[in-house]
């Protein structure tokens, strides 16, 4: 789906191995991306910010290299859940 690629490349180095699974679908519209990430590194980075990486990104593909408008910014539901710890 659209910006999968550019979740993938967003998440990338803040962890150790990313991998995606796609169970089968009886419809190619509506296909399920998961994305498995192993090995959460924050210490490499000062800010984790992978929200407004995948949104720049997205924005990139979306609306091309050039523009010739201010564009719309085009706002993701993604979120970042980390495991509760007790």
């Amino acid at each position: 789906g659209v910006g999968v690629e550019e979740l993938i490349h967003a998440i990338k180095p803040y962890f150790s191995d990313v991998r995606r699974f796609s169970p089968h679908a009886s419809r190619n519209s509506s296909s399920e991306v998961f994305l498995i990430c192993r090995n959460f590194m924050p210490w490499k980075f000062k800010k984790v910010c992978i929200l407004d990486e995948y949104e720049a990104a997205l924005n990139l593909k979306l609306s091309g290299d050039e523009i010739a408008e201010a564009p719309d910014i085009i706002t993701s539901s993604f979120s970042v859940r980390k495991k509760k710890t007790e």
